[in-house]
């Protein structure tokens, strides 16, 4: 998911094209950011210590479907 400040972000930097993800819920917020920054041509690393889900079958299930969609 990125937010406006994000979007902001990227938009001033476009001579940026790579992004390192970390953070909470890897099925949702995690994995919506990778899936819109692939689809933006950014090529996507995962930093899989620094994610967490509350359950592992769902963190699981978003690592697999970024690595589908082309992250790293």
């Amino acid at each position: 998911m990125l937010t406006p400040e994000v979007l902001d972000f990227i938009n001033t930097h476009k001579e940026r094209k790579s992004a390192i993800l970390f953070g909470l819920e890897a099925h949702i917020t995690v994995q919506q950011t990778a899936l819109d920054l692939i689809d933006r041509g950014y090529d996507v690393h995962l930093l899989l210590d620094g994610i967490s889900s509350i359950t592992d079958i769902d963190r699981i299930a978003a690592f697999k479907r970024m690595q589908q969609s082309g992250a790293f």
